[in-house]
């Protein structure tokens, strides 16, 4: 008896541990299977984040492209608003007009000529060639808007701007350029040029400790006279008598700037006086109207 309670004894430990064994394999059968599946789900994990790198070069990959884009709206910004200013600055700046050389029709001393301007034109140039001592008579009218004139020396220098009649008594031998300017919207023009054979210049000086001088002259059937130059100051008053027994002669006096003080006096006697305008050159010049002139000519100048 005694030995068959061992062997049962015996049998049953073998079996115990026996099921020891299967609970260890089983037990680490079920911990490898939640490490695989940690693993696994790590893994998944891991792969559905990208790692720095990545983000880095996908930031600086879309940077760049932005950077590109917007560097390249800027330059066609930049390219649009450039044309643009071209284009601007093309239409602000009228073509220009060649000069038109005045001619005058052969043993003619004058010419009219007809016009029209546009106010967003540039001003016609009109070119004349003339000698020194020639004087230049010019007048311009228009029915249809305002408009004025500039004369320019061969020289580049102005003698007169922003006039509608005048008498130059011309510097020098050259080309002399004529400006027609439009004062207010569009307008047609008429300008008469007259240039005379040259004439005498006569520079009117006073003698020391007096203010007024007296000088006689005359002049031919269709001649041009004398033309006097007197120096005088702006605030100074002028006074002139003319007097002329044939009483077929006209004066014209006129200021440095070339404007008429008077214009056209005719008669035996004319007495004329003003407070002048400006410093310079005052002219006096002469004119025949019918046959032989003489005549006598005062000229004062005081403060």
């Amino acid at each position: 008896m005694p030995s068959y309670y061992s062997r049962v004894i015996r049998l049953i430990a073998v079996f115990g541990i026996f099921i020891s064994a299967l609970a260890a394999l089983a037990a680490c059968g079920n911990s490898s299977d939640k490490a695989t599946e940690e693993i696994n789900e790590s893994g998944v994990e891991a792969s559905s984040q990208p790692d720095d790198e990545q983000i880095i070069e996908e930031a600086t990959s879309e940077s760049e492209e932005g950077e590109e884009s917007e560097s390249g709206d800027t330059e066609e910004q930049v390219d649009s608003e450039s044309l643009e200013e071209s284009e601007e600055g093309e239409e602000e700046t009228p073509t220009e007009q060649p000069a038109q050389r005045i001619q005058f029709t052969t043993g003619d001393i004058g010419e009219v000529i007809e016009g029209r301007i546009l106010q967003s034109d540039p001003s016609p140039v009109y070119v004349l060639g003339a000698s020194a001592q020639q004087l230049m008579q010019m007048t311009l009218t228009s029915l249809e808007g305002d408009v004025s004139f500039d004369v320019g020396a061969p020289n580049g220098e102005k003698l007169v701007t922003g006039i509608t009649q005048t008498k130059v008594l011309l510097p020098v031998d050259g080309d002399y350029l004529i400006y027609i300017n439009s004062l207010s919207g569009d307008a047609s023009y008429s300008l008469d040029v007259l240039i005379t054979s040259v004439v005498e210049y006569v520079p009117v000086e006073f003698q020391d400790g007096t203010s007024s001088a007296t000088i006689s002259g005359g002049m031919l059937r269709g001649e041009t006279g004398p033309v006097y130059g007197l120096v005088a100051a702006a605030g100074q008053r002028m006074e002139i008598t003319i007097t002329s027994l044939e009483e077929n002669a006209s004066f014209d006096v006129l200021t440095p700037s070339g404007e008429y003080l008077i214009s056209e006096i005719m008669g035996q006697e004319f007495e004329f006086s003003a407070i002048l305008p400006e410093n310079g050159e005052y002219l006096i010049t002469t004119n025949a109207l019918r046959g032989n002139v003489s005549f006598d000519l005062n000229i004062s100048v005081r403060d």
